[in-house]
């Protein structure tokens, strides 16, 4: 939750106000990138809630089925490399832009703040209906 506030609001900052990203930057967003792989992975072990039968899932089976119909793509795009992929074939002013653009992907994280706030309504939701 805590890296996701980071990103909720360093990422835009960032995006508005600088052109480029020195190493430093560059290493926070590959190891916040990695934080959010092993989330993925993580996510694949994580029970849920069905909303028709109230049952808690624990099929791993379902599980991963639910997340690839769900977020697994939104996931996967905010932690492409996309300035890495692009960098080594592109001429300078290319770059800058893929940069740029790259950055904005990592922006989807914040989708996930809304995701985790919609669960942690619904868990609110489940324990005042018991």
């Amino acid at each position: 939750m805590i890296v996701l506030v980071f990103v909720s609001i360093v990422v835009p900052y960032r995006l508005a106000f600088y052109e480029e990203d020195d190493l430093a930057w560059i290493i926070a967003y590959y190891l916040i990138d990695f934080l959010f792989v092993i989330d993925m992975i993580l996510t694949f072990f994580t029970t849920y809630t069905d909303h028709y039968t109230n049952m808690e899932v624990l099929s791993h089976k379902k599980i991963a089925i639910t997340y690839f119909k769900g977020w697994f793509l939104i996931d996967v795009l905010s932690i492409m490399p996309f300035d890495a992929i692009f960098t080594s074939k592109s001429n300078i002013n290319t770059v800058i832009r893929v940069s740029r653009t790259s950055r904005l992907y990592k922006m989807l994280r914040i989708l996930r703040l809304f995701k985790i706030l919609k669960m942690a309504r619904n868990d609110k939701k489940l324990v005042h209906n018991h």
